[in-house]
């Protein structure tokens, strides 16, 4: 008996994240499965900013068109890359205004505690969402992932339909995720 399995999508899902997570200093091809990995960045990437090369880039989205991360040396940032034309753009940093909330972004929150804490960041049809922190509190914003205006989804001071808040400044927002309509669902203290 021989099974056969069709698969739609996934070799674009794969090789768009292969891209990102193999970011060796050689290029290597597949080519007897179909793939091509090629590297977007490394360590001795110069950072299109003039911050000198990107450091500590961690937990990498993608939609298939697009690779979101964030960069975790030097200064605390967000930044996408285009597949298709391989363009790198930060989003977010710690220059950037938190829209509905305190000064600017003083980091990008960890999700989570203890052996779940990490960075997180979700790219979804060209959009992604991430969760920052200002001087009072965290929350999630979202940013087309080509650049452009970032958005506040829900902070600590959000109102809730039962007339309580979110959380109070210095809970984070917990878990969240993006679906295919745009549409988050998050959780919170």
């Amino acid at each position: 008996m021989r099974l056969r399995f069709k698969t739609v999508g996934i070799k674009t899902v794969t090789k768009a994240v292969a891209r990102l997570l193999l970011c060796a200093s050689f290029p290597l091809s597949l080519s007897a499965q179909g793939f091509s990995i090629s590297k977007i960045i490394d360590q001795n990437t110069p950072r299109p900013d003039g911050q000198g090369p990107f450091q500590n880039p961690h937990n990498p989205s993608t939609d298939g068109r697009y690779v979101v991360w964030s960069e975790e040396g030097g200064d605390y940032s967000i930044w996408s890359a285009d597949l298709t034309t391989m363009k790198l753009t930060r989003l977010a940093d710690t220059t950037t205004p938190v829209p509905g909330g305190t000064g600017n972004f003083t980091g990008f929150t960890q999700i989570g505690g203890g052996p779940y804490a990490g960075f997180n960041i979700i790219v979804r049809n060209g959009m992604a969402v991430f969760a920052g922190i200002d001087s009072a509190g965290n929350g999630l914003y979202s940013v087309p992932a080509a650049g452009g205006a970032i958005k506040r989804i829900v902070n600590y001071n959000t109102a809730l339909p039962n007339g309580g808040r979110i959380g109070v400044p210095g809970h984070q927002v917990y878990a969240f995720g993006l679906n295919d309509n745009g549409s988050v669902v998050f959780t919170g203290v």
